[in-house]
């Protein structure tokens, strides 16, 4: 297990002892289970639910409306309503096994349980969303706030070929995959995308995850070939087919093989630039 992952279980186990035994002191004088093992049963059904809920709901919702970029204000106001109405769902559906597993189908015990959680427990799983999203939108940057980008030494170490004296720029990018390692020329490169901590470069209908950050890799490639259009994801201006505009002074692109892509606003003028070069 990485450290990461540790770290990852580690909290989580804090988290869901710290509110249990928030929750035992609420409960001892508002009635109900009020034994610590209850409340315990209680937290780990929920805590259940966020590990399910993260890879099918958070992590999409966050892809789709990034905490970053030109509209992150707009998009932080819609995680927030998510995050309300989301914990809605996750506190019922913590009341809804716990109540059966004490008082067996009963709706009022459902209704009773649910009540009792929206004021114990509401507030919390709104929290608790957030955080997750914070998360995820870091491990999409590339890096944590305590890390800085990759330096150019490291690329080596993380897959990347390093730059020969008399090179300005990368030729060719190293691939692993089932313990093989494959090349892939820069100049067959469509465009790069950023995802958790690695890279996915797409060229053609292949796809490669490299262990990279998007900025480290951008940094070591042909500004004038490849150009950032996104906080995640660079593209080869050579595999550019058509620029439309878009809402918000944004920009859409559609690449050879029709892949749509969003330019904000702060790197428009950069790109068109080098579109026109």
């Amino acid at each position: 297990m990485t450290s990461s992952r540790i770290s990852a279980a580690l909290g989580a186990t804090a988290v869901v002892t710290g509110l249990t035994i928030q929750e035992y002191f609420a409960r001892h004088w508002g009635g109900g289970p009020q034994r610590f093992q209850s409340m315990l049963l209680a937290q780990m059904i929920g805590a259940s639910l966020w590990l399910v809920f993260t890879p099918v709901v958070i992590i999409p919702l966050v892809r789709r409306f990034p905490l970053d970029g030109e509209r992150r204000g707009t998009h932080l106001t819609i995680h927030l309503a998510i995050a309300l109405a989301l914990a809605v769902v996750q506190t019922l559906a913590t009341a809804v096994p716990f109540a059966m597993y004490y008082y067996g189908w009963s709706p009022l015990a459902i209704r009773d349980v649910f009540r009792d959680r929206m004021h114990t427990a509401f507030a919390w799983s709104a929290f608790i969303y957030i955080l997750i999203a914070g998360i995820v939108q870091l491990r999409r940057l590339g890096a944590t706030p305590s890390e800085a980008p990759a330096k150019v030494d490291d690329q080596t170490a993380r897959g990347l070929p390093a730059a020969q004296a008399n090179e300005r720029f990368l030729r060719r990018i190293l691939v692993r995959a089932d313990g093989r390692i494959g090349v892939v020329p820069v100049e067959r490169v469509d465009w790069i995308e950023a995802a958790d901590n690695n890279v996915v470069v797409h060229a053609g209908s292949a796809k490669h995850i490299v262990r990279a950050t998007l900025s480290g890799l951008a940094d070591r490639l042909d500004p004038e070939t490849f150009v950032r259009v996104h906080r995640s994801a660079v593209v080869n201006v050579e595999r550019v087919r058509e620029v439309q505009p878009w809402y918000h002074g944004e920009l859409v692109l559609f690449l050879d093989d029709a892949t749509r892509l969003t330019i904000g606003r702060s790197y428009r003028d950069k790109f068109l630039s080098a579109l026109d070069g």
